[in-house]
């Protein structure tokens, strides 16, 4: 992930990284966050929709699982790297919570 201020180009996964790395505390800080959320909307028995996946996967996604056919996106205007991506069907990821 990327610095604070470029979070809604990557939550919009249009990039993987820039800026420098966020702080390990606001790593944790935000998943200890969002599983409070979760279990408070469960609790008002709600259900949770999230962003479907598509096929965005991490950089060297195909180092760990060579059978996953990675497609590399190129360059954005500008010179930053696009994301990778691959079948949303792939049978190595997990699904479900």
């Amino acid at each position: 992930m990327g610095s604070v201020a470029h979070l809604p180009w990557f939550f919009m996964q249009n990039m993987e990284s820039f800026g420098g790395r966020l702080p390990k505390e606001w790593v944790t800080g935000h998943i200890d966050l969002a599983k409070k959320i979760l279990q408070r909307i469960w609790a008002l028995g709600m259900n949770v929709v999230l962003q479907s996946y598509y096929g965005i996967v991490p950089p060297h996604f195909d180092q760990k699982f060579q059978h996953a056919n990675v497609l590399t996106q190129g360059l954005w205007a500008g010179g930053l790297k696009r994301q990778d991506w691959t079948s949303a069907k792939l049978a190595v990821l997990p699904t479900g919570r």
